[in-house]
């Protein structure tokens, strides 16, 4: 292949250096050469790089000849924009002075190609992946002290609240173990009261047979506490000369009542011999029983003998009453006086407890109004221990040390 194949079609003619004329005029014998349009965006400019014919250097080749461009030709020489491979950041680095040029290369000589470098992009993911897992160390810590400390607190309150709760349910228990006991002990006091209601034949009968008895054996299984009486009441009994087949008549009274804690029928009415009796029944088991210490008003003393300040006073049976008897030796500021009356009411002593006392406050109580009815009592029967007092004391003045019962029934 010779140089004539790669060489156009024409020859320079003789020309002067300068002459644009011949210039322009050989150029438009030249084959036409399209130019692409214009790529917007990516840093090409219009340029073209073509062989430029010069009339001088008629052999030259790689010369740029000026194309038509769409600004108007100038009247010296129309400018054509070189076509150039470099986009517009390495021509502008190229017009850079060298220092500034450097120094933009020390600053980030890779951005020169559109990346970044590799070693800085893996610096930074390896101290933002440290970063990170400082921060996910914390978050795990921070959630595992929360956890433990939630689960702490839960087991607190569930000790907590299982400590309450027992104490809750002993003390429930507690209420309803005393509601229970309440409930007996009325569902028992009531079964009593009516057991003792419906008791009037059974008490005419039990009373008919002591009344009409001859011996001991005949009414002693009828007695409260036969075995602890027996002996007593084989050593002071005496019959009452009723006739057998005696009973009481349909003018006796039978009333229910109850002291502090025992329930008991009275039976009233008259003898043979038009006098009168009182005799008081208690349930012991499932059996009616007289209480023969109460119906009798025993006392282990006679109230002859406690005038004179004499006898056994260990059970004394008495009608109670407040009184004002004093003397230099018990005087009205130390002392308070009640008077006892004997049974039948034709003996009377006095007697005294130091004021404010325990066994003062127990008897006074019981002649204040009540709360409900405000009724007030001007005698009570009581069971008391009685003692002696000074040399100074009369032979009738006696010092109460012991209340047995407000009642006259039998321990």
């Amino acid at each position: 292949m010779g140089p004539d194949d790669h060489t156009p079609n024409y020859q320079a003619s003789s020309a002067h250096p300068g002459d644009d004329s011949v210039v322009l005029n050989q150029a438009s014998k030249m084959p036409q050469i399209a130019i692409p349009p214009r790529r917007l965006g990516y840093g090409i400019s219009t340029k073209i790089k073509l062989n430029r014919v010069s009339a001088l250097e008629p052999e030259s080749v790689n010369r740029e000849i000026p194309l038509p461009v769409t600004s108007a030709p100038s009247s010296k020489r129309s400018r054509v924009n070189e076509i150039s491979p470099q986009g517009p950041f390495e021509q502008r680095m190229q017009k850079t002075p060298h220092e500034v040029y450097k120094k933009r290369l020390k600053w980030d000589p890779d951005r020169l190609h559109g990346r970044r470098r590799r070693g800085i992009r893996g610096a930074k993911a390896i101290s933002s992946h440290a970063n990170n897992t400082h921060v996910t160390r914390n978050w795990i810590i921070c959630a595992g002290a929360l956890v433990i400390a939630i689960v702490v607190g839960a087991i607190s309150l569930s000790v907590f609240s299982k400590d309450e709760s027992e104490i809750a349910k002993v003390s429930i228990y507690k209420e309803i173990k005393q509601e229970v006991a309440q409930k007996e002990s009325m569902s028992k006091r009531e079964q009593l009261l009516s057991e003792l209601f419906d008791g009037e034949d059974q008490a005419k009968k039990i009373f008919a047979k002591y009344a009409t008895s001859r011996s001991v054996d005949d009414f002693i299984d009828t007695i409260y506490l036969s075995d602890k009486n027996r002996n007593l009441i084989s050593k002071i009994w005496e019959p009452m000369d009723v006739e057998p087949g005696w009973e009481p008549n349909k003018f006796c009274t039978w009333t229910v009542d109850e002291d502090a804690d025992a329930q008991f029928g009275i039976l009233s009415g008259m003898l043979a011999d038009l006098s009168g009796f009182t005799a008081i029944f208690r349930k012991e088991g499932d059996s009616m029983k007289m209480d023969w210490r109460a119906t009798t008003a025993h006392s282990s003393a006679d109230y002859s003998a406690l005038m004179k300040g004499e006898g056994d006073t260990k059970e004394i049976r008495a009608i109670l009453s407040p009184d004002d008897f004093h003397t230099f030796t018990l005087p009205e500021g130390v002392y308070r006086c009640y008077k006892l009356s004997s049974p039948d009411r034709m003996a009377n002593i006095w007697a005294y407890t130091k004021l404010k006392s325990v066994i003062d406050q127990k008897l006074i109580s019981q002649f204040t109004p009540g709360q409900l009815i405000g009724e007030v009592s001007s005698e009570i029967p009581v069971v008391l221990v009685l003692a002696r007092g000074s040399a100074e004391f009369l032979p009738n003045q006696w010092i109460i040390s012991k209340v047995v019962r407000l009642s006259w029934l039998d321990e």
